[in-house]
C-alpha cells in the first residue's frame, strides 16, 4: 500500500514537470523562429551582393573597404581606335615621288622631263591646227607679238641647261657672306605666263639667303 502511494506520487511529479516544461519549450522555439525572421528582414543588399546585418558601424566599415579597393585597383587604359591608313599619291603625271634637293634641302616642284620647252628645247605646233586652237595662236601673236599659246604650254618651273663655265661651277669659288639682293624686273605688254615663269626662275635658281625681294615694274607701254 505504501509502495503504491509512492508510485502515484512520482507519476504526479513527472506529469507536473511535463506540464511546466512544454510551455517553456514552446516559448523558446517561438523566440528562436522570430529571431531568424527578424535577422532575414534586417539583411540589406550591397552593390557586390555582399549582405551584412543592419549594424551601422559594421556597414560603414565594409563600404569604406569596398571603396578603397575600387580606388586602389588599377583600371585598364581606354582603348583608342587606330586611325585608318591614308594612301598619298603623287600629283605628277609620272606618279614618281618628289626628290629632296641635295643642296637646298627642299622638295623639287613637279616636273615633266619631256614637257614643252624643257631644257630650252623649242616647241613645234602641227600645221593642221584645230580652228579653235588656231584662233588662240593668232590672238596671242596679235596681243603680245609672240606665240602666247606656246608660252602658256610651258611650265613655270621648266628646266634649263646650265650655261656657266666649268671654272664658275667649282665649289668654294664665291663668298658665302654676300649681302641680300633685290631683283627688279621691268616689263611691258607682257604675257602673264612669261612673267610668272621669270619670277619662278629667279626663285628656283637663287640662293634664298641672298634674295631679299623681287620687284616687278610695269612701264605701262603699249605696242
Amino acid at each position: 500500500m505504501v509502495f503504491l502511494k509512492t508510485m502515484l506520487s512520482r507519476r504526479r511529479g513527472v506529469l507536473l514537470k511535463l506540464v511546466l516544461a512544454l510551455p517553456a519549450l514552446w516559448l523558446l522555439v517561438s523566440l528562436v523562429t522570430l529571431s531568424e525572421k527578424t535577422d532575414k528582414g534586417d539583411v540589406m543588399d550591397l552593390p557586390q551582393a555582399v549582405k551584412v546585418r543592419d549594424n551601422q558601424v559594421q556597414q560603414e566599415r565594409i563600404i569604406k573597404i569596398d571603396l578603397a579597393e575600387r580606388i586602389d585597383r588599377p583600371q585598364p587604359p581606354p582603348e583608342v581606335p587606330k586611325p585608318p591608313k591614308l594612301e598619298v599619291k603623287s600629283m605628277t603625271k609620272t606618279e614618281e615621288p618628289h626628290e629632296v634637293h641635295a643642296e637646298q634641302g627642299v622638295l623639287l616642284p613637279p616636273q615633266e622631263p619631256n614637257g614643252p620647252g624643257e631644257m630650252g628645247k623649242p616647241v613645234s605646233l602641227p600645221k593642221d591646227l584645230d580652228p579653235e586652237i588656231k584662233k588662240k595662236v593668232d590672238e596671242g601673236w596679235k596681243n603680245n607679238a609672240f606665240n602666247q599659246y606656246v608660252s602658256d604650254m610651258i611650265s613655270v618651273h621648266r628646266t634649263l641647261p646650265d650655261p656657266r663655265d666649268e671654272w664658275c661651277k667649282a665649289p668654294g669659288r664665291f663668298l658665302d657672306n654676300l649681302p641680300e639682293t633685290s631683283v627688279i624686273v621691268c616689263f611691258h605688254n607682257e604675257a602673264w605666263s612669261v612673267l610668272l615663269r621669270t619670277v619662278h626662275s629667279i626663285l628656283d635658281r637663287s640662293p634664298p639667303q641672298f634674295l631679299k625681294e623681287i620687284i616687278l615694274v610695269d612701264d605701262n607701254s603699249d605696242m
